[in-house]
């Protein structure tokens, strides 16, 4: 009775145009509508809360007085999501969203907006592919992409303390985060201006969570996301690299089971710089971490005997990493019984002399020779078994032409004199023509070197000096 009784008191012109007699009148209806001056008018000076009409205004550089707070922020999807952009994107974001009285009903809103950031921030599949080239230029791509990353710092900058900022830290943060550290250091795009908005963006996150500097934060959230996504982008091994540098002692160690495993795949790889990148992460983390979170749950050995493989490799890179990171793990496995413990470094200094031996390329050579310093620099005595290839090793790399190979030569020398002290007397002819072939041409410094080798020999012995011949009668 009472939806009869609304019907019978609507007018009879607008129950007209709701219920048309016939099925061919909704359609007319609506084309007379269509055609009329005044929805003419309204395509062609869109609403003041049209999303549309408001991006053309940002695009000009002014917004119309009291533009809502929706409009304003779907005007900033749309413009992430143009395929054009425009000419100062950071400064569009900043008119659009910097008075927006944001609200919890606008958070799908926010939503669409951080999507359309993070699809514009995704790392492409073709500068993924350059990435087995070390000696790509990534320019054009760094130029790309720093108005973007400026951008979203703008974005994170104008949310107001409320439900959407808390929204964006619970929810949205690590994977903002994520697609933010994939573009920063260690990546080989990372450098000048993109770098420090970068940092900037990181530190704005961290802040607006409550991180302090070098706690481990949202390593967990961010460790979880990078774990699904990682396969398709293998760019985010540099945002987990970065995540880990950032963390220090005591932090770190209470989530080594955690960035383990990915820590792990992301050396699993051809690609040099990603490769290059983990095994730096993973030797930050062996120097930050106790031994004992290590050796609880086996990670020693399961580290160990992942990085076998990659002592045969000749990519200089990899190589200078490598050594680093055995520098700080072998005294980790060195707490097993003696025999047991020097079995580590008696097998990771002989297999890593047996590839140096035969490299005849300058750039790997000098890698070669910074990753036997680190790795001779926490042997101790047990260099003493390998002194002989060490010397010959020296012997060859310091005959070289380039004065690059033969200034990298010194270091390795002092340190094998300070660690294989006991029979370095027994090589002091070797040990000087080493020294002397790396500083002839005296743009070296040898006094710390010679030094070294005068308080573990002596002094060099002084020819005797004939006698005189008896004068003639």
């Amino acid at each position: 009775l009472l939806r009869a009784h609304s019907v019978a008191v609507q007018p009879i012109e607008a129950l007209r145009k709701e219920k048309p007699c016939c099925p061919g009148a909704r359609e007319e209806s609506a084309s007379m509508d269509a055609a009329s001056p005044a929805a003419e008018h309204t395509r062609s000076h869109p609403a003041p809360g049209d999303a549309r009409a408001v991006l053309v205004s940002a695009r000009a550089g002014a917004l119309p007085a009291g533009t809502p707070a929706p409009a304003r922020i779907e005007a900033a999807a749309l413009l992430l999501e143009a395929a054009d952009g425009c000419d100062d994107l950071p400064a569009a974001v900043t008119l659009l969203l910097n008075e927006a009285d944001m609200r919890v009903e606008h958070i799908a809103l926010i939503d669409r907006l951080f999507a359309a950031l993070l699809a514009r921030l995704t790392v492409p599949s073709a500068i993924s592919a350059l990435l087995e080239d070390e000696d790509s230029d990534y320019t054009e791509f760094a130029n790309t992409v720093l108005p973007i990353v400026r951008a979203l710092d703008a974005t994170l900058l104008a949310l107001q303390p409320g439900v959407i900022r808390a929204h964006v830290q619970r929810v949205l943060a690590p994977r903002i985060l994520a697609h933010v550290l994939a573009l920063g250091a260690p990546a080989p795009w990372a450098a000048g201006g993109l770098r420090e908005a970068v940092e900037a963006v990181a530190l704005r996150l961290r802040e607006q969570r409550g991180i302090k500097d070098r706690e481990a934060g949202m390593l967990i959230e961010l460790a979880a996301y990078i774990r699904a996504v990682l396969d398709a982008q293998p760019a985010m091994v540099f945002a987990l690299a970065a995540a880990v540098h950032a963390i220090s002692f005591p932090h770190l160690g209470e989530h080594i089971t955690v960035v383990s495993p990915l820590l792990l795949r992301a050396i699993d790889t051809h690609r040099v710089p990603l490769r290059a990148a983990g095994l730096t992460a993973m030797a930050h983390a062996a120097r930050e971490a106790v031994a004992g979170d290590f050796r609880n749950v086996g990670l020693d050995q399961v580290w160990y005997h992942a990085l076998q493989p990659i002592l045969s490799t000749r990519d200089a890179p990899v190589l200078a990493a490598l050594g680093g990171l055995l520098a700080a793990l072998l005294p980790i496995l060195s707490w097993a019984p003696a025999k047991q413990g020097a079995k580590y470094h008696d097998e990771t200094l002989r297999s890593l002399l047996r590839y140096a031996e035969y490299e005849s390329k300058t750039r790997v050579r000098l890698a070669y020779l910074s990753a036997v310093a680190s790795i001779v620099s926490v042997c101790g005595l047990v260099t003493v078994k390998h002194l002989v290839g060490l010397i010959r090793l020296l012997t060859e790399y310091s005959a070289s032409s380039d004065e690059q190979t033969r200034a990298a030569c010194v270091p390795l020398l002092a340190t094998v004199v300070r660690q294989a002290w006991p029979r370095v007397p027994a090589h002091r002819a070797e040990l000087d023509a080493v020294l002397v072939a790396c500083t002839a041409e005296d743009s070296f410094d040898r006094r710390d070197c010679d030094a070294l080798i005068q308080a573990c020999c002596g002094p060099p012995p002084v020819a005797p000096v004939p006698p005189a011949a008896p004068a003639s009668i």
